[in-house]
């Protein structure tokens, strides 16, 4: 029998970049370690490892999406552990421009990577301690039975 791109769709779930449908911890593995995986491997071709980053971004985005929604959660929620990253990123950002000296440049923080000290480096690394814990917890949690708001049940686990 021959299947069309549609049905094969249909069959196979949503699409990488599709943010509506639910995923299981399985897809999620999966989508995740392809991307990191992947990028790895692109880290000694530069520009393909910028192309590759968007990309990789917007199906990281929409995968963890896709597993919030088999939570029963909303999609939105992934962005309360970047809270604490972007926060520090803004703060020494703020401190390194109220620090610099009169008449010179502004040094940009982490964008010219100053840790000039082991507190920066500890607060960088504690900033990411709540998406690593979420993560964790998107990776163990077993999603909702039956359907749900965002679709019916997910694939079997």
């Amino acid at each position: 029998m021959i299947l069309n791109a549609a049905m094969m769709r249909k069959r196979e779930g949503p699409s990488r970049f599709s943010f509506r449908g639910r995923a299981n911890r399985r897809q999620y593995f999966g989508q995740i370690t392809w991307a990191v995986l992947t990028g790895a491997i692109l880290a000694f071709a530069p520009i393909a490892a910028a192309v590759f980053s968007v990309f990789a971004t917007i199906v990281i985005l929409a995968v963890t999406s896709r597993r919030l929604h088999d939570l029963s959660w909303s999609g939105w929620l992934q962005v309360a552990p970047m809270l604490p990253v972007v926060f520090v990123f803004i703060l020494d950002l703020s401190m390194a421009r109220t620090t610099q000296s009169p008449g010179t440049s502004a040094d940009w923080g982490i964008l010219q990577m100053h840790f000039s000290t082991g507190v920066e480096n500890v607060i960088y690394g504690v900033s990411f301690l709540p998406m690593l814990i979420f993560q964790i917890w998107l990776l163990a949690a077993r999603g909702v039975d039956g359907p749900n708001v965002y679709g019916e049940g997910s694939i079997s686990e």
